[in-house]
């Protein structure tokens, strides 16, 4: 599923409105449909899945279908080092 970061003030309840590059990406990029179903992440820890309803030229409406917390990065911190092979 493709997912998209947007400004927090584009999701107002269960509706997300998106506007310039994100919606060129969708409509004429990806060329998502009605029905079609994208992830969207505001920057503050929320992930929603939404339902496109409505595209246009300027803006296109979607349904928040569910709403969790950002997977984010893991917990676990790995470190990996290179060995210097010393010849002679």
């Amino acid at each position: 599923m493709q997912r998209f970061f947007i400004p927090k003030d584009w999701i107002q309840q269960d509706t997300v409105t998106i506007t310039g590059e994100p919606l060129r990406q969708i409509g004429y990029v990806l060329r998502l449909k009605p029905t079609d179903r994208i992830i969207v992440l505001d920057n503050s820890g929320w992930e929603f899945e939404v339902e496109i309803e409505t595209y246009y030229q300027r803006a296109g409406a979607r349904k928040v279908i569910t709403k969790e917390t950002g997977q984010g990065e893991p917990r676990i911190k790995i470190t990996l080092y290179q060995g210097a092979l010393e010849i002679g």
